[in-house]
């Protein structure tokens, strides 16, 4: 298996429950910008309890948590709800991208047109029950 991957994973039941997905497609369907079938993010239809390890789910784990054994159908339930490991790259884009909100955030609020007395003081004290009326 010479292609990226990550992993996406959801507990339930008390249990772990694990699917390798390609990193970028699975980010694209997370966020909602794809319109892709959970079959093109897989890199394999196997549902693991500890993906690193190469242990697969139980037949039985996986009914007692998701009612079926069909991949497939796990898998869409893991991409909707559970949670997408981010490769390092996508990570620090999410950060520089989250740097970058804070930051326009920042200079809009130091205009002086998008102020008046009452926000600037509660954005310097960092206590919206600081707010001065006149």
């Amino acid at each position: 298996m010479s292609e990226k991957f990550t992993t996406a994973r959801i507990s339930k039941s008390g249990e772990k429950f694990e699917i390798l997905v390609k990193p970028d497609l699975a980010l694209e369907y997370k966020m909602g910008k794809q319109q892709l079938g959970v079959s093109q993010l897989l890199v394999i239809d196997e549902v693991y309890s500890d993906a690193g390890k190469g242990t697969h789910a139980s037949a039985e784990k996986l009914q007692k948590a998701f009612g079926t054994e069909d991949p497939l159908a796990i898998a869409e339930e893991i991409m909707k709800h559970g949670e997408l490991q981010l490769t390092t790259d996508q990570a620090s884009t999410s950060r520089g991208q989250a740097q970058a909100d804070r930051c326009f955030y920042r200079q809009k609020l130091h205009r002086p047109e998008n102020r008046d007395a009452t926000s600037t003081y509660a954005h310097r004290t960092g206590n919206e029950s600081d707010q001065v009326f006149d």
